[in-house]
């Protein structure tokens, strides 16, 4: 019975897994102020990790039009991700930077123009190698053993597909054994009053 019961919880996950990549799903977007979900998410992700977290997040960050569950999913995503790349015995340490990104900032080439908030979350880990730098984001690519408790290389694509679906784009820079910072730029929502 217990093993049934993990197995349906895992089939359950998966399910709203996929409907991240369906057209239609549960896709309901609400403008938010995403700092304290940022906070929270990645505060619950990590606690008893042993891992420290430092947050450096604008004051006057502006706010997104995102599926509130969505957004949490995609940070917890990210952040345990960076948790398991990172050593805890080595004094591990997180870092995650949300900052306001005018129209007039360099952006990458792919996002419409516009103004954006960027996430950036960074870890102490082992980094990625530059042959699967271009495939992070591919379903089903991981570096992980396979399993039901181990890589399904789902995370990214999940958070890839996520932040497309809201008009963004995740980037990410890495050199091996120099860690690794993942980019989320999401389209803000901004009056004239803030930007000023």
């Amino acid at each position: 019975m217990e093993q049934a019961e993990q197995v349906s919880g895992l089939a359950t996950r998966l399910v709203r897994q996929f409907v991240a990549f369906s057209p239609g799903g549960n896709f309901r977007p609400t403008v938010i102020q995403p700092a304290s979900s940022i906070r929270e998410e990645a505060s619950a992700t990590l606690e008893g990790s042993g891992l420290v977290i430092e947050f450096d997040l604008a004051e006057s960050l502006w706010s997104v039009s995102v599926d509130p569950a969505q957004f949490r999913n995609v940070i917890k995503q990210m952040v345990q991700n960076a948790m398991e790349a990172t050593v805890p015995e080595s004094g591990g340490k997180l870092w995650i930077i949300a900052t306001n990104e005018p129209a007039n900032h360099e952006k990458p080439p792919t996002l419409a123009p516009g103004d954006y908030v960027k996430i950036s979350i960074r870890d102490q880990g082992c980094g990625i190698s530059s042959e699967h730098l271009p495939r992070i984001c591919d379903p089903y690519f991981s570096t992980k053993a396979r399993g039901s408790q181990k890589g399904m290389g789902l995370g990214l694509a999940l958070c890839d597909a996520i932040i497309r679906r809201h008009g963004g784009v995740i980037t990410v820079q890495s050199t091996p054994g120099a860690g690794a910072v993942f980019h989320i730029y999401l389209p803000a929502v901004v009056d004239q009053v803030e930007k000023q």
